[in-house]
């Protein structure tokens, strides 16, 4: 009998390796790739609050990068026999077939320091990003909010006066009207100098110059076109035919989202005041002692959890926008030249 057994046992190992070698490679692919997404995913957002919540605390950023992950699928196949014996003669064989998967993933982190962490979080975001950013559908208000901390002679600082920030938002809302009715359109215009950026312009087509919002923002931020043409630049130094914008880092922009935090009761003389109001503000971060159970995203930092509400779609889409920036400028601060496919003009 056991050259019988030992057959239909070879065969159906035969049978479990060639059906599982062809599973083991796409297999593994298709039951485990999502699984990494969803965690990577999940945890670089949990990163991105728990840091903006540091920033409210006093606290350094600390940013963990994974820069590779390799993931070892292996299949092992055996056979365990069992002899049971009676009277010193074996009576009775138990031969269990064994499959064992195993899966050893070596998932390697490096802290983002140095010169990486001065290049991606304390050097401002350039022009271009936010005309990438505006072009692939983020709203000409989000992004303004978000990055600029002045436009000419008005901030957007959260030092600055109300009646400023005011000033600077009814800016903002006169250029949402002239982009969206096609009175404004971007512009960029190639360098002739090797490995300089294009430049970044506003075209004001005839038709803008009748326009209310138009007369309105130039009275508000005291310019005045030529040639139909508003240059962009990124500076300080105001020029009445120009516009000036001054953008924020990452790290300024974190400080500034730190600012529309509901911060628990007994923490309020221990964290950064904030002066802004939380009325229509870009994000919006609340405070709970027990796990919150209608949260998007929550984090447990400083004995007390910090949440986006999971219907909270605004604070959702900064989050977003955040790490697209983020990501942004890693990639420029890892290349001497980025290469950009832009619509010239």
């Amino acid at each position: 009998m056991m050259p019988k057994f030992k057959i239909i046992i070879s065969a159906f190992l035969l049978f479990t390796l060639l059906f599982n070698c062809k599973s083991i490679g796409p297999g593994a692919i298709e039951r485990d790739r999502g699984s990494y997404v969803e965690a990577l995913s999940l945890t670089n957002r949990q990163e991105m609050l728990a840091n903006i919540v540091r920033a409210k605390y006093n606290q350094p950023p600390v940013f963990l990068k994974i820069k590779t992950i390799t993931a070892s699928p292996s299949l092992e196949l055996g056979v365990d026999v069992d002899n049971a014996v009676g009277g010193g003669v074996p009576v009775k064989t138990n031969i269990n077939p064994r499959i064992v998967y195993k899966e050893d993933p070596n998932i390697f982190y490096e802290p983002l320091s140095g010169k990486e962490f001065a290049s991606e979080m304390l050097m401002p975001v350039g022009l271009l990003p936010v005309f990438l950013m505006i072009n692939n559908g983020f709203s000409f208000t989000a992004i303004s909010d978000l990055l600029f901390v002045s436009i000419n002679n008005l901030t957007n600082s959260r030092n600055a006066s109300i009646a400023r920030r005011e000033d600077y938002k009814k800016a903002i809302a006169c250029f949402n009207t002239l982009f969206e009715q096609k009175l404004f359109m971007f512009q960029v215009r190639r360098s002739e100098i090797v490995d300089e950026d294009p430049t970044l312009n506003i075209y004001v087509s005839p038709e803008a110059t009748e326009s209310e919002a138009y007369n309105d923002l130039k009275k508000i931020l005291k310019f005045e076109p030529k040639n139909n043409i508003l240059p962009i630049k990124l500076g300080l130094v105001n020029d009445d035919s120009s516009l000036i914008i001054n953008t924020r880092s990452v790290l300024a922009l974190i400080n500034y989202l730190s600012n529309f935090i509901v911060v628990p009761e007994k923490h309020r003389d221990i964290v950064w005041p904030s002066k802004l109001e939380m009325n229509n503000s870009p994000i919006t971060i609340y405070s709970s002692k027990s796990k919150p159970e209608s949260a998007n995203l929550s984090i447990l930092l400083n004995d007390y959890w910090f949440y986006i509400k999971d219907t909270d779609i605004n604070s959702q889409n900064t989050l977003y926008l955040l790490h697209i920036v983020f990501d942004m400028q890693a990639q420029i601060s890892n290349s001497n030249n980025l290469q950009l496919t832009l619509p010239i003009r």
